[in-house]
C-alpha cells in the first residue's frame, strides 16, 4: 500500500513540474515581449543640445606625523559637487626603499559639501619604521585628476 502511495506522489509531483514549466515558458515567450522604439528621445542633456557644465569636486587635505603611535593623520575635506561615490580615491605612497605598502581606496561620501574624512597610515612595517618620503593624494577617478596632495618626510 505504501508504495503504491510513494509512486502516486511521485507521479503526480512530475506532472505539477511539467505543468509548471509550461505555465513559465507561457508567461516568458517572445510573443508578447515589449519592444522598445530606438527612435524615442529621453530628457537626456547629451541628445538634447541643451549645454551641460559640471563642477569638478574639490578637497583641503592636511597631514601630521605622530610619532608616538609612529602614524600620519589625513584630515580631508571634500566638496563632492554632484560626484559620484566611489568616484574619489585616497592614496597613501609609501617610500620606494622601504617594506611599508601603498594603498588606495575611495573615500565614503556623506554629504555633498563640506564632508569631513579622517584616515590614519602606519609607517611601520616588520616593527621597523619606513623611513623616507611619504605622500597622500586624493584623486577624482573619473577623470585621474589630482584634488589634492601633500608629502611629509620620515626621518
Amino acid at each position: 500500500m505504501k508504495k503504491i502511495l510513494l509512486m502516486s506522489l511521485s507521479a503526480l509531483a512530475l506532472s505539477s513540474c511539467s505543468s509548471y514549466h509550461a505555465f513559465m515558458d507561457k508567461m516568458y515567450s517572445s510573443d508578447e515581449s515589449i519592444s522598445i522604439n530606438p527612435d524615442d528621445t529621453l530628457e537626456n542633456p547629451d541628445q538634447d543640445g541643451e549645454n551641460v557644465t559640471t563642477v569638478n569636486p574639490s578637497a583641503t587635505l592636511k597631514i601630521v606625523y605622530v610619532a608616538k603611535t609612529n602614524e600620519i593623520d589625513a584630515n580631508i575635506i571634500t566638496n563632492w559637487n554632484d560626484a559620484p561615490q566611489g568616484s574619489i580615491y585616497l592614496t597613501w605612497t609609501a617610500p620606494k626603499e622601504s617594506n611599508c605598502y601603498s594603498t588606495s581606496f575611495p573615500i565614503t561620501k556623506y554629504k555633498e559639501d563640506q564632508d569631513y574624512t579622517k584616515d590614519s597610515q602606519s609607517v611601520m612595517a616588520d616593527d621597523i619604521v619606513c623611513k623616507g618620503k611619504w605622500s597622500v593624494s586624493l584623486v577624482n577617478k573619473s577623470d585621474n585628476s589630482v584634488l589634492a596632495k601633500k608629502t611629509i618626510n620620515i626621518e
